[in-house]
């Protein structure tokens, strides 16, 4: 720059880290509103003695908390109680659950440094306040605040989220599963879902699968329907999909592959919650009629019709949307070509690892993965984890390339959100790319089948 200060007088630094806490906080606000209505979900459920599929992941949080009750209903309004409270808590007030969740020599750190988070919405609206106009010129001051709502975000936002979903949704279980075009059926309605916010479609899956709605898409020329997994949402069911096999056919691809999915042809409807749901998928689905559904309007797409959930209301909300997916079904199959690619993607694509499910296949413990570090038969662990990015080459190059040096160096990895997607399409999460690893690792493989 011409001159090293804003007109304002602030410096370069202040200025990146103005931006940078900006789109922290706005990160931060979408995870955020990601969990509070998880745990509104659950806590709706439990008033309403609902079902729910992870009673031993209940227990788990209950004993985590340090909450109790007389029967599950009572324990998951207590934990989606402890969640909101907290999520709701002044910037001013610490939040109870992170000494909870926080492995203890990281919490001491962070108590140590001063960066304990208040309440994640308070503490989000602080971050936008600082990085406004003539404001908070102290980069080091914004950057912690940048570290206070990363500390909320990985807890509440993500772990607490998953945590929550395994309640609700069912835990994952080690699975093979296909993964990529060839997951379309086009004897079915295939309805693509798009977002973060898994429980906003509990009712709709379900009741997707129930004769008389199945009966209403046979009527039409259909088989019935099918869900199909696009962006993180669909990974979310993809992991859990040993509790979905009637209705979901598999994760088709991450945020970037939604176009090529929807320009199969084979998709008849997209319904849409939260990121990532692309602008660039709305002149695709007006040119092949596909029908744009939201249900969570910081996910309306300009011609998507908005179909706002409540928990209350979601019975007349699930027949609204039903019954708007078979009109748009029976206009579009007999004007649209269908492009499908059936070789696309892999059928045998490892899924539904997570903490528990991994220690459960190691045999209840952690010692068989330590004991192949110490001797040195896996170098260690690496988590390749984010969204997908068209720069650094296209569409997943640098994820994929990244992921094909890691286990050639005999190093595992662990991978989630829109980089899994890539992956999997790619052939890295299927038995044979042990093919790829380093003679270390591919052994290991081996040995486990």
């Amino acid at each position: 720059p011409e001159s090293p200060r804003g007109i304002c007088g602030a410096t370069a630094d202040v200025m990146v880290t103005r931006n940078l806490l900006r789109a922290v906080a706005s990160g931060s606000g979408c995870y955020i509103h990601v969990v509070e209505n998880t745990a509104l979900n659950l806590k709706n459920t439990a008033l309403e003695k609902g079902k729910f599929k992870g009673p031993a992941a209940l227990e788990r949080l209950c004993k985590l908390f340090g909450v109790s009750g007389k029967d599950d209903y009572e324990k998951a309004l207590n934990v989606s109680n402890a969640v909101l409270n907290d999520l709701y808590k002044p910037e001013y007030v610490k939040m109870d659950l992170v000494e909870k969740m926080a492995y203890p020599p990281r919490f001491k750190v962070w108590k140590e440094l001063g960066i304990l988070p208040g309440g994640a919405k308070s503490e989000v609206f602080k971050g936008v306040v600082k990085c406004s106009t003539n404001l908070n010129s102290d980069p080091v001051n914004m950057l912690l605040d940048c570290l206070k709502l990363g500390i909320s975000t990985g807890i509440y936002g993500l772990t607490l989220t998953n945590l929550l979903n395994d309640v609700l949704l069912g835990e994952p279980e080690i699975r093979m599963a296909p993964v990529g075009l060839r997951v379309i059926d086009p004897d079915y309605i295939n309805i693509m879902i798009t977002g973060h916010q898994h429980t906003m479609f509990v009712h709709l899956q379900e009741r997707l699968t129930e004769p008389d709605v199945v009966a209403k898409a046979k009527a039409v020329g259909a088989k019935g329907f099918k869900l199909v997994g696009c962006t993180c949402v669909g990974q979310d069911l993809q992991l859990r999909g040993a509790h979905y096999t009637e209705i979901f056919d598999g994760h088709a691809g991450n945020n970037y592959t939604s176009e090529a999915i929807l320009a199969t042809g084979g998709i008849d409807a997209v319904i849409s919650e939260f990121n990532c749901t692309l602008p660039g998928i709305e002149p695709i689905c007006d040119e092949l009629l596909v029908k744009q559904i939201c249900v969570d309007d910081v996910a309306k797409k300009a011609n998507a019709e908005y179909v706002p959930f409540t928990f209350a209301e979601r019975g007349k909300q699930s027949e609204i949307i039903i019954d708007k997916i078979i009109a748009a079904y029976k206009e579009r199959r007999p004007k649209v070509k269908l492009n499908l690619l059936p070789e696309h993607g892999y059928e045998n694509n490892l899924t539904g690892v997570s903490e528990v499910s991994l220690k459960k296949f190691l045999g209840g413990n952690w010692k068989p993965l330590v004991d192949l570090i110490v001797s040195g038969d896996i170098k260690g662990v690496a988590g390749v984890v984010g969204c997908s990015s068209l720069v650094a080459g296209g569409h997943d190059v640098l994820t994929v390339a990244l992921v094909r040096e890691l286990i050639a160096k005999d190093i595992i990895v662990l991978t989630a959100g829109c980089s899994s997607g890539g992956i999997e399409n790619c052939g890295l999460m299927v038995p044979e790319a042990a093919e790829l690893a380093g003679p270390k690792l591919k052994a290991v493989c081996k040995k486990l089948g």
